[in-house]
């Protein structure tokens, strides 16, 4: 992961996971030492978030999410290339009630895009490959929340 400032109102988050899932002890010598099905081997996230000139305790962020599954199974199980995931969203710092208070607002899936948030075999030894498990991403989503200092 790495934070830094591109300007004084300006930030970038960005982070990337390299990920080896594989399947151990199942019991199956066809499926172990494999590569767990629908498992990305990279993830990575960039959040900029943008603080307003004129109104320091306004921030406005947006994430974009990808992730990439591996070539034979994006062609084998109609897994999308890859995954693209926005959020938008602000935030609002201000004192209500003597305390500190953060209003934020999100909005996440802005596209609307349909996506797998998970596929894989239905079973923990990887056979069974004609009965897949699949969850569908979440559609648009509104978030709202308010945190007060205490």
């Amino acid at each position: 992961m790495a934070v830094g400032a591109i300007t004084d109102t300006l930030t970038v988050y960005g982070g990337l996971t390299a990920l080896d899932p594989k399947l151990e002890d199942t019991g199956n010598p066809a499926t172990d030492g494999k590569q767990y099905v629908g498992m990305p081997k990279l993830r990575s996230n960039v959040l900029l978030e943008y603080r307003g000139a004129g109104c320091t305790r306004l921030r406005v962020h947006l994430r974009l999410a990808v992730c990439r599954a591996p070539a034979g199974q994006r062609r084998q199980y109609a897994v999308l290339s890859e995954l693209q995931h926005f959020r938008r969203g602000c935030a609002l710092c201000s004192a209500h009630w003597g305390k500190l208070t953060t209003w934020r607002l999100a909005v996440n899936n802005v596209t609307d895009k349909a996506y797998w948030s998970t596929i894989g075999p239905s079973n923990i030894t990887g056979t069974g490959l004609g009965n897949m498990t699949a969850h569908l991403g979440a559609p648009r989503t509104m978030l709202g929340s308010v945190t007060v200092a205490f």
